[in-house]
């Protein structure tokens, strides 16, 4: 070890010394880094807690900031407004900022804009339309908890009706073709299975409401709407 005024120099000793010294060097280090400082040491209960405080780094709050994005930016947005993260949606920037402004700004009448866009429209025609929601006009919102509920049912139906058509083909359904044929004809489905007829039903209006916001819907679009109004009933995305 090199001692205060020792000159600096190359080393010329023999490969295993080198190591030797280097093992030395990263011994002291972890040493010091390790060691106490003496006087948290001699200072009571009270103090240390004080020191400990000082040392803790300050809180930096954390902001989500949505612009664009696609299905995937919904997922995120989600998480984010669960670990109560504040989300800042960019409306007018296009796709998944879209559509999470939408159900933002539609779940309450009071902080929705009084002329809707043709979007907006349709998102509401949706909702009392084809979902058969309602407007709480005590609250003055709709009751996104109960469409939720909805929207789970008809997912898990949907998820269900997949892996068994896959059981039977043996083989990955290309659910593209699925969406076109089968549901646009969901009342084949009623008088077997008037659950499934309901759930194809919701997934194909959801369908034509999504490609308003994305070019190409991925399957099950009542799963992306289903984290889209989880997000907007956190109370935790606000819209610029």
């Amino acid at each position: 070890m090199c001692q205060e005024g020792d000159e600096l120099g190359y080393f010329n000793g023999s490969m295993p010394e080198l190591l030797e010294l280097i093992q030395a060097v990263q011994k002291d280090i972890v040493s010091k880094i390790h060691k106490p400082p003496p006087k948290i040491l001699q200072e009571g209960r009270a103090n240390r807690a004080i020191g400990r405080k000082r040392r803790l780094p300050q809180e930096v709050p954390m902001v989500c900031v949505c612009v664009e994005g696609g299905p995937g930016t919904i997922n995120t947005v989600v998480n984010a407004a669960k670990n109560s993260t504040a989300c800042l949606l960019v409306k007018g920037s296009g796709r998944a900022a879209c559509l999470l402004s939408d159900a933002v700004l539609l779940k309450d009448l009071k902080t929705s804009p009084k002329v809707l866009d043709s979007q907006q429209e349709a998102f509401t025609a949706f909702l009392v339309k084809d979902l058969g929601m309602r407007m709480d006009k005590k609250q003055g919102s709709f009751d996104y908890h109960l469409l939720l509920s909805r929207l789970d049912r008809s997912e898990k139906l949907m998820q269900t009706w997949k892996k068994k058509q896959e059981e039977t083909q043996r083989k990955l359904v290309d659910w593209d073709v699925f969406r076109g044929q089968c549901c646009r004809e969901w009342f084949r489905y009623k008088k077997d299975n008037p659950l499934l007829s309901e759930a194809l039903r919701i997934e194909w209006l959801a369908s034509l409401l999504v490609q308003n916001y994305f070019a190409k819907t991925p399957f099950c679009v009542t799963r992306t709407l289903h984290s889209v109004f989880e997000a907007a009933d956190t109370g935790k995305c606000k819209v610029h």
